[in-house]
């Protein structure tokens, strides 16, 4: 009985100082989340200034935080998030120059791509 008490003080007392980290960690992704949702609007309204602007800007700190957010990771996860994080800032890249090009259909392109690599950045992190 003894041991089944220690044992769930432990796990409680584990769980408590892995929560803040996940928490932590949910913000960052929802922050970066919100923040690709408002970048949504300039794509398919093709308001190019605004696309580069916004990735210059409000974007530009994404990569501080993700790798920070790697560090925090195990292993396994961290190298899963910093490959699909390698081909998300490529994708912004790519959305930049067709931005910068004020090419519609390689605008959406990029973009479209953009969303999935930042989901697979959420599933390496869940």
């Amino acid at each position: 009985m003894k041991k089944l008490v220690l044992l769930l003080v432990t796990l409680v007392w584990m769980m408590g100082l892995w929560l803040p980290a996940y928490s932590a960690t949910n913000a960052k992704l929802d922050s970066l989340v919100a923040k690709i949702d408002r970048l949504e609007n300039y794509v398919f309204d093709n308001n190019w200034q605004e696309i580069r602007t916004f990735i210059r800007g409000p974007l530009g700190e994404v990569r501080r935080d993700i790798a920070l957010l790697q560090r925090e990771l195990p292993s396994p996860q961290r190298s899963a998030l910093k490959s699909a994080s390698s081909q998300f800032f490529n994708d912004l890249i790519a959305l930049d120059f067709a931005a910068l090009n004020q090419n519609s259909n390689a605008t959406e392109a990029a973009f479209k791509t953009l969303r999935v690599d930042l989901n697979k950045m959420i599933e390496a992190v869940e």
